[in-house]
């Protein structure tokens, strides 16, 4: 997402996509169950709202990993009673979708820069 919503040359680091990433999964895993995940949604807004205020934290970072949480945990929860590799394929193709828009936004963002 920093590829394509910020600035492509921008160096960002840090684990906070990761842990954006596993609030994304507990949150499609609460819906899934039926559980309430209105406290969890709170907190993912609030964090996600941290970033657009302080311009030296990467908000983009931030949603990326949120939706790559919770598209590989929609794969697992609509997958749970099918065989392990109808749920391997499905993840795959996921990350396959996911390494074609890495590739696109590097031709496209990056690319003029280099001619």
């Amino acid at each position: 997402m920093v590829l394509w919503l910020g600035s492509p040359v921008t160096p960002v680091v840090g684990a906070s996509g990761a842990f954006f990433g596993l609030m994304g999964a507990y949150f499609i895993m609460l819906r899934t169950i039926g559980d309430n995940s209105g406290q969890l949604l709170a907190l993912i807004a609030v964090n996600l709202a941290i970033g657009f205020f302080f311009p030296s934290i990467s908000w983009q970072g931030h949603l990326g990993g949120l939706l790559a949480g919770m598209a590989v945990t929609a794969v697992y929860a609509r997958t749970r009673y099918k065989s392990a590799l109808t749920q391997k394929i499905q993840v795959l193709g996921l990350l396959l979708v996911i390494i074609a828009l890495i590739v696109a936004g590097v031709i496209f963002r990056l690319g003029p820069m280099f001619s």
